[in-house]
């Protein structure tokens, strides 16, 4: 027996494009996921934006099909196909992901292949993510990524080492060291740290994160983002989300001397529909020079996440 049921997303942002109106209107995205007997899952997602008539076009559609090897081992693949405002094919990105349990690791391999216009491959990317549960308690996540370098070979192209650690029944902390390669240097370095805070208490949320970035042998501080999200019994939440960065004239100060700036506010909110479908808003602001939020213009997609 076939269980269905349909997601329905709606992101809000305001389009100043020519393809859409100058008033806020939302980009919306459904989807519908069927479970067969045998364990299979099928999904499609179907992504439409908005045009200057008031008509929406789709421009990306999604399929996946996830279903169990063996016990512990999942394997989901996903053709995804994105369209210009004419219809025609524009990009097709096909992904295989396979992710494998064990009592205390899970390790999530992904092989993404992009295809252009003119069917030639445009891109190729290869990640590996690996957890595992420390003695401690604690979680240690790599993240390795392979790309395509200009002769096409597969070659390193970033890697993250993730900790995190419950410190108390309503905090958790993670730090995440990122490691690239330098093109220049002709070597693999550590680029940026990222250190997140997130307090729990009953349906608040807070999380703040902080990234110092290696700007040559000096240690800065690059970004800064604090995020509330408020739930309800109900299911649904709101998050309201700040991000820093640092100012125009940043450039001409010493390394950490410069203060962070606001530089965009994202406001989503999430509803269970009494259909049985999900529904998300969500909009962007950008900080002008005078400190006042404007709202964000999305051009082809959207400023999606």
């Amino acid at each position: 027996m076939n269980k269905a049921k349909t997601i329905r997303a709606v992101i809000l942002a305001a389009a100043t494009t020519a393809w859409a109106n100058e008033s806020p209107i939302p980009l919306v995205e459904e989807t519908r996921v069927s479970t067969n007997a045998d364990g299979v899952i099928r999904a499609q997602t179907i992504e439409r934006v908005p045009l200057k008539d008031g008509q929406y076009a789709p421009w990306r559609t999604t399929h996946s099909v996830t279903r169990e090897i063996k016990p512990g081992l999942t394997e989901t693949v996903r053709n995804i196909v994105q369209t210009s405002l004419q219809g025609q094919p524009a990009q097709t990105i096909q992904s295989t992901q396979t992710r494998e349990k064990t009592a205390d690791t899970e390790i999530l391999r992904t092989t993404e292949i992009t295809t252009n216009a003119f069917g030639k491959v445009a891109d190729v990317r290869i990640i590996e993510e690996t957890t595992q549960r420390q003695p401690d308690g604690s979680l240690l996540v790599r993240v390795a990524e392979q790309g395509r370098n200009v002769h096409g070979e597969m070659t390193f192209q970033q890697e993250q080492q993730r900790r995190i650690q419950t410190i108390s029944p309503t905090d958790t902390q993670m730090e995440t060291r990122i490691r690239s390669f330098d093109h220049l240097r002709g070597r693999i370095d550590e680029t940026a740290v990222q250190t997140t805070r997130v307090h729990t208490e009953k349906e608040i949320i807070r999380a703040e994160t902080i990234t110092r970035r290696t700007v040559g042998d000096q240690d800065r501080l690059v970004g800064r983002s604090i995020s509330t999200e408020t739930r309800k019994s109900d299911g649904s939440w709101q998050r309201e989300t700040i991000e820093y960065g640092p100012g125009l004239y940043d450039r001409l100060t010493p390394p950490g001397s410069g203060e962070l700036q606001p530089k965009r506010k994202i406001i989503e909110r999430y509803t269970q529909q009494p259909d049985g479908s999900h529904q998300r808003i969500r909009e962007v602001f950008r900080c002008d020079l005078n400190g006042e939020w404007k709202p964000m213009p999305f051009g082809w997609a959207g400023d999606q996440p």
